[in-house]
């Protein structure tokens, strides 16, 4: 895990400052970030013939499109440092307020000969897919892994999509799982004061929002740890200064058809042309709570969303939350 320059205090011996320092000599056992030495030749293999990708836009396009990625295994290009065990898995539909309706993919481990069977931990998993696309099923191989790593279950969220919905809705899906998982937890053998949210890119956005608001309503918060990965934490509109002057920039080296492209997304999303400020929709403009939960987010070296992940860890830092 790189430091990014964030300006953290030294750290005494034995702490992150000795594997931050491992790390430059290029030796890594992070399970996700650092695969196999032969990751780029399987990944070759993973991704050969693979249809064309749809224009950003194209929501239903790129469920299509994703439909046919599920029916490809791909294996998780991740080292095992626990033995494996059987991962089941199991649909839920769940339904709050009225006619608002979202779905959860359960992947419960099998304890594995020998272990104690205690209450597990658990995992609010928040797919990807530009709040318009993405499933359980695209993520569920690597909640498996997960699941049987962590001897922990995974709930794995469905929450809905524009341009169905819009803003609140999808935030809204997701904030209740929270609570869902609390009220089920003992029939899953799950430890409710053990949850952690996951969440990638759109769904990392949604987790970062949910989290925010649950330590704004609940002190001490129900969730123990957040891990964002390449997450979005602002409208793009409203970025403060110095990611404004980027966007700025990359709009200009951008063709017009993509930008139009990305404002389509965005006016599904949010149902408007102006920026959206709402503390959970932009958590990098807003004051965080002090009982905030710990934090670790990973971006991508060559990500457009890069800056903003990190913007969000010095902001998060800035109020005392233990971020990495």
């Amino acid at each position: 895990m790189a430091d990014h320059n964030l300006e953290t205090p030294a750290l005494p011996s034995g702490t992150m400052s000795d594997h931050l320092a491992v790390q430059t000599v290029g030796t890594f056992t992070n399970m996700f970030e650092w695969p196999d030495e032969d990751f780029k030749a399987k990944e070759d293999v993973t991704h050969a013939n693979r249809p064309p990708l749809p224009q950003p836009a194209d929501h239903l396009g790129w469920r299509e499109w994703e439909k046919g990625e599920t029916k490809r295994l791909k294996p998780v290009l991740a080292k095992r440092y626990r033995p494996a065990v059987n991962v089941n898995r199991k649909d839920v539909t769940v339904t709050y307020d009225g006619d608002n309706m979202y779905r959860i993919l359960v992947h419960d481990p099998e304890p594995y000969p020998g272990e104690p069977t205690v209450p597990r931990p658990a995992v609010l998993w928040y797919h990807g897919g530009g709040w318009a696309h993405g499933s359980p099923e695209m993520d569920a191989q690597r909640a498996d892994y997960l699941a049987s790593e962590l001897r922990a279950v995974v709930f794995n969220v469905d929450y809905r999509l524009i341009p169905e919905i819009s803003w609140p809705k999808n935030h809204n899906d997701v904030y209740h799982s929270i609570g869902w998982a609390i009220e089920n937890a003992k029939g899953y053998n799950v430890d409710p004061t053990r949850l952690a949210l996951w969440g990638q890119s759109a769904g990392a956005h949604l987790a970062a929002g949910a989290a925010l608001r649950d330590a704004d309503e609940h002190n001490p918060p129900r969730i123990r740890l957040v891990s964002l990965t390449v997450p979005v934490v602002c409208d793009y509109r409203s970025e403060p200064p110095p990611l404004n002057a980027r966007t700025q920039i990359e709009l200009t080296q951008m063709p017009k058809e993509i930008i139009a492209q990305v404002m389509t997304v965005l006016r599904d999303l949010t149902g408007s042309d102006a920026p959206l400020t709402d503390r959970y929709f932009s958590p990098l403009l807003s004051k965080i709570p002090a009982n905030h939960p710990p934090t670790y987010i990973s971006v991508g070296g060559l990500d457009r969303l890069r800056d903003g992940g990190i913007a969000y860890a010095v902001h998060l830092r800035k109020y005392g939350i233990d971020t990495q």
